[in-house]
């Protein structure tokens, strides 16, 4: 369907050869190209009517060729800036103008098809189309998607000042609380648990989690159940809707009556021993869930945090407890 829409002259099998097809020379190239590119290229007339619409474009956007081609592309898509604020269409239109491209990284968000609403963050060029004539007869535009490697750079941005954080950071509560803000900002997460058995089992840190849902699950007095058993490996990764994460069930409605859908939980080992866990939990669709080495990293980053949080103060309790026995001593001299 695609490509009798986008490429329709596109040779294939043995005539895909330059060598002995003179007809890549006259457009095939560009239409194996479009035909094959990763990227969304879409081509529209002046009047915004789309005329090509890539297979990358199906595949980034989830709407297909059949439905795209033919309607205005504001109709199919709609663009913000990063930071969600509406795009300086003006300063597009002048830019275009002027040099004959545009660049710019965005949000576009589809308006039609199985995606509809999804922010898709991509790299776009646009450059204007001339005839022979030199007159403007339509506009190109290459949309690379850089949603994966954005969020990976964020949790990669995100770990750097975890470390910073931890670093300063003189309690156990301080270095969980420091983590989850960080991590539920770089993943998206919209609540999150720290939990530790170092004096019992107790949460160290929560954000936007139900005092309900804590109670139930410190409530039990250990690390223990399902998860505690898909937790044994340390490179365990757990990442699953509710319905079917190994949880208790009291601990599964509790998590469903707090609204969460989606849970990421890995397991904290400060000292290569199961001591706790840090989970992550999203009450929304997930579209892009963090990936396995980051969650990882983070785990073993804070579980490391936690314990210097511990001996520290170890160490000044010990301190206060020497010259608390220094002053009775020169009390007694």
């Amino acid at each position: 369907m695609t490509r009798d829409r986008t490429a329709e002259s596109i040779p294939t099998g043995p005539d895909l050869d330059p060598v002995r097809d003179p007809s890549l020379a006259e457009g095939g190239i560009s239409d194996a190209i479009v035909s094959q590119s990763l990227d969304a290229i879409i081509v529209t007339d002046l009047d915004l009517i789309i005329r090509i619409w890539s297979p990358g474009a199906e595949q980034i956007y989830a709407v297909p060729a059949g439905e795209a081609i033919g309607l205005r592309l504001d109709a199919v898509l709609t663009a913000v800036e990063r930071d969600g604020r509406p795009l300086d269409r003006d300063g597009a239109r002048r830019q275009l103008e002027r040099d004959g491209s545009w660049r710019q990284r965005l949000i576009q968000r589809p308006l039609i098809g199985a995606w509809s609403g999804r922010d898709i963050l991509v790299d776009s060029i646009v450059t204007e189309l001339r005839g022979q004539d030199g007159a403007a007869s339509g506009l190109l535009g290459i949309n690379r998607d850089v949603t994966t490697t954005a969020r990976v750079e964020g949790e990669i941005a995100a770990l750097a000042s975890l470390v910073m954080v931890a670093e300063g950071a003189r309690t156990p509560s301080q270095v969980a609380d420091a983590a989850l803000e960080i991590l539920c900002r770089a993943t998206g997460a919209e609540a999150g648990l720290v939990t530790s058995m170092d004096s019992g089992y107790e949460a160290l840190g929560s954000r936007h989690a139900g005092a309900r849902l804590i109670e139930v699950i410190v409530g039990y007095g250990q690390l223990g159940g399902p998860l505690a058993t898909a937790l044994q490996d340390p490179e365990a990764y757990i990442s699953a809707d509710v319905a079917t994460a190994p949880l208790r069930e009291d601990v599964r409605e509790a998590v469903r009556a707090d609204g969460i859908r989606h849970l990421v939980v890995v397991g904290l080992r400060p000292s290569g021993r199961l001591n706790g866990i840090l989970a992550l939990g999203w009450r929304h669709e997930l579209r892009d869930e963090p990936t396995r080495a980051i969650m990882l990293q983070a785990a073993a980053l804070v579980a490391s945090s936690l314990e210097n949080a511990r001996l520290l103060a170890a160490v000044e309790r010990g301190l206060n407890e020497e010259r608390l026995l220094n002053r009775r001593m020169r009390a007694l001299v």
